[in-house]
């Protein structure tokens, strides 16, 4: 009985793992594509932008955008405050320098970063622990 109870937590285990390690595929593939979308998206408004100077942009405050993603996951903190687990994408956030912080509880893991985010821009970033 002792070494089918063992079995069960053994077989169950290895289902939690396979279905972490599934649930981190999906969050990077989504990751990936989003990114993918996102360059689409720059594409399509260049025209837009080459009109516009960076500096009238900054001045009238438009948000930016932060893209990241951290393999394995991680949950994001941006000055202090948590925003989510990643992948995050297009997170909008006030143009100026900000606190990042990347926690991967699993591993025990974290990554701290000053980023500086631009008026109408996306900054992106892919962290590996």
């Amino acid at each position: 009985e002792q070494a089918d109870k063992e079995r069960a937590d053994k077989e169950r285990a290895d289902k939690e793992r396979a279905d972490k390690e599934r649930a981190d595929k999906e969050r990077a593939d989504k990751a990936k594509q989003s990114v993918q979308r996102d360059s689409s998206d720059k594409r399509r408004n260049s025209d837009d932008k080459r009109n516009t100077s960076a500096d009238n942009q900054s001045t009238r405050g438009e948000p930016g955008f932060l893209t990241i993603n951290a393999t394995p996951y991680a949950t994001v903190f941006v000055d202090g405050k948590k925003v989510g687990i990643t992948p995050i994408v297009k997170l909008q956030l006030k143009p100026g320098k900000h606190k990042l912080k990347l926690v991967n509880s699993a591993d025990n893991k974290s990554s701290s970063m000053s980023i500086k985010i631009q008026s109408a821009e996306v900054f992106r970033k892919n962290v590996s622990f």
